[in-house]
């Protein structure tokens, strides 16, 4: 462990009186979140498929 990583926790201590992990990331979403509904219904609809079998009429249906 290194003294600035240290010095860090002990800097978060103070200011939020724990040491735990900070939340990662931001506010990106994934390119399939707008298609959240449709790729619910796909899978609702043909829940057999396969992963190349949804990619396939994933393709054909929305691209």
């Amino acid at each position: 462990m290194s003294k600035t990583f240290v010095q860090k926790l002990l800097k978060q201590k103070q200011l939020t009186g724990n040491i735990h992990p900070k939340k990662q990331g931001g506010n990106l979403k994934s390119t399939l979140h707008s298609h959240k509904t449709k790729l619910i219904e796909m899978v609702e609809k043909y829940p057999d498929y396969t992963l190349d079998e949804y990619c396939e009429y994933w393709l054909s249906n929305y691209n």
